[in-house]
């Protein structure tokens, strides 16, 4: 029974080990998009098909049982690291910054999460901090100065015509969610997933770019105006039945965007930094990852 295999995932080759025997045997995958492991009791990985191994790889991470979300996160070799880390001491105010940026955006979220649902306003401007800013995105200027490519899974931009409303959900992901293709459509750049149409609502198409900075300059968070644009007043009004009780499209867009913001901002940090190196950048800011 052979022990190793090479997969496609994603574009990327994977490769695939067998590590133990029967009910303590182990999968383990290893490639650009990060390090995982998934318990496969009695596996005989030469009967095991391609999808089975992307599916496991999938259900590793959703476990929790990765070294890093699936994300592109490319093994840096000596010199590359050596030049990654040259650019964080070139840019250290931003890198500083989008460390403080972290911590604000997954206080904001947290208490989302445990039902202060008006904090989806100030999750909009720290958004617009992070990525819409017109002089400094601070998580775009950081990824950017350690070529360090930002992923967001998301559905297929919203079909053409009717109906008279759609809307996608939970709309934003840092690695891949479970559930049908058809709703999970795709991987997306950011720079390119900002502008794609997720949603419709009396035939005005919504993109993350509108939510977000609509949200932060016209609900309170930057600027607050009494005259909210009718967009913005249609998508707070909205809610659909797959969501929670009380909380608007606005809000739970918001908040997925948010919670990608969180490991966008870790992963950028990570990638350059060790877990030492984060820990004594926190202590020199004075704040705590939580």
């Amino acid at each position: 029974m052979s022990d190793t295999r090479t997969i496609d995932i994603e574009g990327a080759p994977t490769t695939v080990f067998l590590v133990g025997e029967g009910e303590g045997a182990k999968l383990h995958f290893q490639g650009k998009w990060g390090f995982a492991f998934w318990s496969s009791p009695n596996v005989d990985l030469v009967a095991l098909s391609d999808q089975d191994l992307v599916q496991a790889y999938y259900d590793a991470a959703e476990a929790g049982k990765c070294s890093r979300s699936l994300t592109p996160t490319v093994a840096l070799s000596g010199k590359q690291r050596l030049r990654a880390q040259s650019a964080v001491r070139t840019n250290k105010g931003y890198f500083d910054e989008l460390a403080v940026q972290r911590k604000f955006l997954a206080d904001f979220v947290a208490n989302m999460s445990e039902g202060d649902l008006l904090y989806h306003r100030s999750i909009a401007g720290r958004l617009r901090a992070l990525l819409f800013d017109r002089h400094h995105p601070v998580l775009l200027k950081a990824a950017e100065a350690v070529e360090h490519r930002l992923i967001v899974w998301g559905p297929s931009p919203a079909p053409p015509g009717p109906p008279e409303v759609i809307w996608r959900g939970e709309w934003a992901a840092w690695s891949r969610p479970a559930g049908p293709p058809s709703f999970w459509g795709q991987s997306y750049d950011i720079l390119d997933y900002v502008d794609i149409e997720v949603g419709r609502i009396g035939g005005r198409a919504f993109t993350p770019r509108f939510v977000v900075l609509k949200t932060a300059n016209r609900a309170g968070e930057s600027h607050y105006d009494p005259k909210k644009p009718p967009a913005l007043r249609d998508l707070d009004a909205l809610r659909l039945a797959s969501a929670p009780p009380g909380i608007s499209e606005q809000q739970r867009l918001l908040f997925h965007f948010g919670k990608w913001g969180v490991e966008a901002c870790s992963s950028v940090l990570g990638y350059v930094m060790s877990d030492e190196e984060l820990a004594a950048l926190q202590k020199r800011l004075g704040r705590g990852f939580p």
